[in-house]
């Protein structure tokens, strides 16, 4: 009884340090959110499930330790960058994560996450829109992680933010009440749109697209124009915050203007900074590819002091660093999704459509980010959404 108490708190203490956000906030203030925390929690999970005799063991747990060991492989014999070290620090984090949610994820675990998952995208929405109307109040202006004009709040990246905030929809979509969903959106569908990110805005219309019978095709609708409705009462607020730093509001007019200016991305010539980083790191990483496909070069190669911003892309990070040998284990994370999305379709539609959900982020979106596998969130929801199943069976 105790023992169930307590697991419970720390869940909801892990959730609420490492899905939020909060944990990526707080090291840029100078709290270090120990990885110790989260071995604590493993080893007590551990035993609390040993001692209860439920230990499960699939081909989930043998893929992960076949995960585990390959970056252990790779970290000790084929290292080429000074970042390596954190790169599979990362790594394990993600491993430990995955084997907590393995552990303990039930029937009343996720009743708790039904519970308090809505209440964290909240918190972060919130948190996102306040730190876009208000600046410095969570990042100092003169932090490097200050992005003015781009919603970010406690995640500090806007294109984290903006994907971590849609795969939080996706799970109120399918396990929470339609009320509950309707209200979740109502509140994060404005910072996502103001993270001004454009692979978060796909992700964001192809779930409204997958849900589309459980939210309704009206109040989608709804919510779209209310965006547009919104924009003038936000640009007025910031203009009264802002009137009299007229560098600071020029640089949110132009954010602005450059992240909507989709027919730039047409031509070359026309390319944004940030979208002309992301072509020329695209081509850099096919040439990188083509010097060695099979076993790739090296762990941690796009990290190095040449690749200032990494590959932007998941599966050009599995090929450039691993080649076609560690791309496999990221081609058999999202066809296992795939593959549950038909296995379920029949069954439960909702479960099925939050499989496809994590089909898309890896694939898809995989094309635009290189951090799924280290971002917390991202980490904690691909782990959940691939273990939900085993939720039904203890």
């Amino acid at each position: 009884m105790y023992l169930e108490s307590f697991k419970k708190l720390a869940y909801l203490l892990t959730i609420f340090i490492f899905v939020s956000g909060l944990a990526s906030y707080l090291a840029v203030i100078g709290i270090s959110v120990s990885d110790y925390f989260l071995l604590l929690i493993l080893f007590i999970f551990g035993v609390a499930q040993l001692l209860s005799g439920k230990l499960y063991i699939d081909g989930k747990l043998v893929y992960i330790i076949l995960y585990f060991l390959l970056n252990c492989f790779y970290f000790t014999f084929y290292s080429v960058s000074s970042e390596t070290i954190e790169i599979f620090l990362d790594s394990v984090t993600a491993v430990i994560i995955f084997l907590i949610i393995y552990l303990t994820l039930n029937k009343d675990i996720l009743a708790l996450l039904k519970k308090y998952l809505p209440i964290l995208l909240v918190i972060s929405s919130v948190a996102s829109l306040l730190t876009y109307m208000i600046p410095n109040l969570l990042v100092p202006i003169e932090s490097n992680y200050y992005l003015p004009g781009r919603s970010a709040g406690l995640f500090l990246n806007p294109n984290i933010a903006g994907i971590s905030l849609v795969c939080l929809l996706a799970f109120v979509f399918t396990f929470c009440t339609r009320k509950t969903a309707l209200l979740c959106l109502a509140i994060a569908v404005l910072p996502i749109f103001l993270t001004f990110s454009r692979s978060s805005w796909l992700f964001l219309l192809i779930i409204l697209i997958v849900y589309r019978h459980n939210i309704g095709i009206r109040n989608i609708a709804i919510y779209g124009f209310s965006i547009l409705l919104a924009i003038p009462v936000i640009l007025f607020l910031i203009i009264q915050v802002q009137g009299e730093n007229l560098l600071l509001l020029e640089r949110y007019i132009d954010t602005a203007s450059s992240r909507l200016d989709i027919s730039s991305l047409g031509q070359e010539s026309t390319l944004s900074e940030s979208d002309q980083d992301r072509y020329n790191v695209l081509l850099k990483s096919i040439n990188a590819f083509e010097n060695n496909i099979f076993f790739g070069n090296g762990y941690g190669y796009t990290s190095s002091d040449s690749w200032t911003s990494g590959t932007h892309n998941m599966h050009f990070r599995f090929l450039v660093e691993m080649g076609l040998f560690g791309y496999l284990y990221y081609f058999v994370a999202y066809m296992f999704f795939l593959l549950k999305c038909f296995v379920e379709r029949d069954r439960d539609a909702s479960l099925s459509k939050f499989y496809l959900c994590f089909f898309i982020l890896l694939t898809i979106n995989g094309f635009f980010s290189h951090n799924l596998f280290e971002i917390y969130t991202m980490v904690f929801m691909i782990s959940l959404a691939s273990c939900i199943d085993g939720a039904y069976r203890k």
